[in-house]
């Protein structure tokens, strides 16, 4: 084990103590079982901050501090975390402090080789704790009853109205015939109640639905258009043709307007018109866009694919109204 001679220096720590005289000769789960059952949160962050405040002067190595979060493992984990760095320095053959215990009272009384008793007793306060909160629990319940029984009759005193009677059970549950009480018999329990510190709540009554549209829909949707394109040609009023728009994008960012608008021209689409488009915001891409547009009647060409550059992306432009 770790070296120790007269010459070391002293540190009080009683959960350190402890674990100086037993490390060497008892496993370590039972060392921790005792440690954490015995010590509190408090002690235990204490000494793991004592041994790492010492073990910095001595070691080159040390490992990382590691500061728990608080949790109901927390206290355990800090006790490993002792642990460990007790078997680290006694790995590296390092000297050890002389820790002293000020306060007998704080050396667990039992052996930690029977750390199936100490396992024993943390169940019985574990289970004397639920009874305990249990009973409290209880008793909340027949106060609450106690009031309600008050309550009941002071309403029936003043207002002279057959309120049923309400009760609660130990349990914690309420009595079926609350929930059977009218809004009429309420409301007067209420008016006859305001000068004893208590409000009897009402259900509040569900709105009235809105009533949908005649034909069916909800209130959100808006009602069916139809959309058509002339055909008549013997007309006095003569229709103008709505131009082809596309977006044509992923073109080489040196390309210009003039440069598209010759290809398309060449490939036989009439009267194109184009302009590069401009990254909002400042922003910058390795490829460039275009708005372009064409008489009608090109739509065989303007759609071809064979007619646009390879790997080019092109849609119709999409229109949104303002």
């Amino acid at each position: 084990m770790a070296n120790v001679n007269n010459s070391s220096p002293v540190i009080v720590n009683e959960l350190l103590c402890f674990m100086q005289n037993n490390v060497s000769n008892v496993p370590k789960l039972n060392i921790i079982n005792v440690g954490c059952t015995f010590y509190t949160s408090d002690e235990v962050v204490d000494a793991k901050a004592a041994l790492y405040g010492y073990a910095e002067l001595v070691c080159d190595d040390l490992p990382r501090c590691v500061q728990r979060r608080p949790s109901d493992n927390k206290k355990k984990l800090d006790f490993e975390d002792i642990h460990n760095l007790w078997m680290h320095l006694d790995v590296n053959k390092l000297s050890f402090p002389i820790f002293a215990a000020a306060n007998l009272k704080r050396i667990p009384p039992v052996n930690p080789s029977e750390a199936e008793i100490c396992a024993l007793a943390t169940n019985v306060s574990s289970l004397q704790q639920e009874v305990e909160a249990l009973s409290n629990l209880k008793s909340s319940v027949l106060q609450l009853n106690e009031k309600l029984k008050d309550v009941h009759e002071a309403v029936c005193n003043r207002s002279h109205v057959q309120v049923p009677r309400m009760s609660v059970s130990h349990a914690g549950s309420s009595d079926a015939s609350v929930g059977d009480m009218s809004d009429s018999v309420l409301y007067s329990a209420v008016a006859a109640a305001d000068d004893d510190g208590y409000t009897l709540v009402t259900k509040k009554k569900d709105r009235p639905r809105t009533k949908l549209p005649s034909n069916g829909g909800n209130r959100t949707t808006p009602p069916l258009t139809r959309s058509f394109t002339g055909q008549a040609e013997n007309s006095a009023v003569n229709g103008v043709p709505r131009r082809l728009v596309a977006y044509a994008s992923r073109l080489h960012s040196d390309t210009t307007d003039h440069e598209l608008k010759g290809m398309l021209e060449q490939a036989g689409v009439k009267d194109v018109l184009c302009y590069k488009l401009v990254p909002k915001d400042g922003k910058t891409y390795k490829t460039s866009a275009f708005r372009v547009s064409c008489n009608p009647l090109s739509a065989s060409v303007f759609y071809n694919e064979s007619t646009w550059p390879k790997n080019c992306e092109v849609r119709d432009w999409i229109f949104y109204n303002k």
